[in-house]
Formats: structure tokens, sequence, C-alpha cells
């Protein structure tokens, strides 16, 4: 229930993004979501992969699907940037999207970890600088 309510709410938020700014406004959200919360808790999603994943074949199957899906859903808004011309024909959707996803991972733990949600917003941002590499036209 908790990772459904998770992925609907990031088919919501990604759906928005159609540049950069639309990208920051999903990292604020994030981040802000976890300031709420002191930084305390980590992702449910990768909370339940850390407990489950090596215990239970069928709920890592399950779990890596619901990771793909949010992928998924990173990738076709970076798509969408390209389709507007606002990330470069040269830029891989679906590899800045494993990093952005990648990066939020790590930085829920490191944010989990240290109560620190300013880690998270950090390494968000690596990320993005990826992204935005790809945004520069000249």
């Amino acid at each position: 229930v908790r990772v459904q309510a998770l992925l609907s709410d990031q088919r919501r938020q990604l759906a928005e993004v159609t540049n950069m700014a639309g990208l920051d406004k999903w990292r604020d959200n994030l981040v802000a979501a976890n300031r709420q919360r002191g930084g305390a808790f980590g992702c449910v999603l990768g909370t339940m992969v850390s407990e489950l994943a090596d215990r239970d074949e069928t709920s890592r199957i399950q779990l890596a699907g619901y990771f793909a899906e949010w992928r998924g859903l990173a990738a076709t808004a970076l798509r969408r940037m390209q389709c507007r011309g606002e990330l470069r024909g040269d830029a891989d959707p679906d590899e800045l999207a494993t990093g952005l996803i990648a990066a939020l991972q790590g930085g829920y733990l490191l944010a989990q970890a240290s109560r620190n949600v300013n880690q998270m917003a950090s390494a968000i941002e690596m990320a993005l600088a990826r992204v935005r590499f790809f945004t520069d036209h000249d």
C-alpha cells in the first residue's frame, strides 16, 4: 500500500516535468517531504529492498519491478524534455533516469543515517548536474 502511494505520487509529480525547472521542483518536493520527517526515514521502497531482497526471491522481483517503474517514470519525463528541445538528442534518458533514482536512493540513506536532509539534496543535485550537462545547447 505504501509503495503504491509512493509510485502514485511520483507518477503525478514526474508527469508535470517538462524542463529543468520541473526537475528542480521534483527534487525540492522530495527533499521537503523528507525534511518534514526530520530526514529520519528512508524511502519505503529502498527499506523494503534491504529487508526482503536477500530473503525472498518473489519479493525481490516485485520490488525490482517497482524500481523499474519509478526509473521509467523519470525516463519518460526526460524523454518529454528531449522532445520539447529542453534536453539534447545525444542524452540517454534511460541512463540519466538510472542516475537520478540511484542518487535519490543514496540520498535517502545518507539523510536517514545522518538525520541531515541536505545530504539527500546534494546527492540528487549531483545527478541533476549530469542532466543539466545535456541542456547546454552551445
